[in-house]
């Protein structure tokens, strides 16, 4: 039996980048906007009541209403004011140790980046670390409707149309968050349905954890540090062997 990987898939925030800080100081700002001020909200008092929040949370939908109370009009509204925010926040979010050779590792596959993020924000970032080239696909919050980020499979499945990875084989899907590792089985629900030979194998991105978090939606693979990828790539690819 032989199986091939077609692409690799990731995630941004946390996964090809730290972006915490960026993020919670944009979400400061947007709490700011639509309640007149952040500090009586206690996720957004330090760093790691942030992280917590974040890591507790199915997606940026569920946090906005967990955290904020909002309505799903108002969801929508934070939604839009994410991009607007984002890129004009001057707070860096740094490529991750161990992710640029990475990446030059996987560069003969094609690469695409599924986020939660704005794909303007996210471009712009590539484009600032010199990395734009790596990347073949960006696909954004923008790309699909705002009730319809992961762990919905929408994106993934826009990003698998956009690479033409939809023959028999394995794309890869490396990320962070219980979120990306429920929008890998969906998506592979999707795929099913449809009766496409291709299936996801999902990447738990879990970077200096001694051991993986406990979600409902476990991940195929687990990688402890992002060079984990690469092996995992290569356990995934496998042709017969020529006598």
């Amino acid at each position: 039996m032989s199986t091939s990987v077609l692409a690799v898939v990731w995630d941004f925030d946390n996964t090809l980048v730290d972006s915490r800080a960026r993020n919670l100081a944009v979400t400061r700002r947007i709490a700011a906007r639509l309640f007149g001020s952040w500090e009586s909200f206690p996720m957004l008092l330090s760093q790691e009541a942030y992280d917590t929040g974040v890591s507790t949370t199915r997606n940026w939908r569920d946090l906005y209403r967990t955290e904020f109370s909002m309505d799903e009009e108002r969801v929508d509204e934070a939604g839009r004011l994410w991009t607007e925010y984002q890129l004009d926040e001057t707070t860096g979010s740094p490529f991750l140790p161990g992710i640029p050779d990475t990446l030059e590792a996987l560069r003969h596959l094609p690469r695409g980046i599924v986020s939660a993020n704005s794909r303007r924000n996210i471009e712009g970032t590539l484009r600032e670390n010199g990395w734009a080239t790596y990347f073949d696909v960006v696909i954004g919050y923008e790309e699909v409707h705002l009730r319809a980020q992961k762990p919905a499979p929408d994106g993934l499945l826009l990003c698998l149309e956009r690479l033409g990875v939809l023959e028999a084989g394995v794309v890869v899907y490396v990320g962070d968050h219980e979120a990306d590792a429920e929008c890998a089985a969906n998506t592979n629900a999707e795929l099913q349905r449809r009766g496409a030979s291709v299936r996801v194998a999902s990447v738990g991105a879990d970077y200096g954890r001694s051991e993986g978090p406990d979600w409902s939606f476990e991940p195929e693979h687990r990688a402890r540090v992002p060079r984990d990828v690469i092996d995992i790539v290569v356990g995934l690819d496998v042709h017969p062997t020529k006598e």
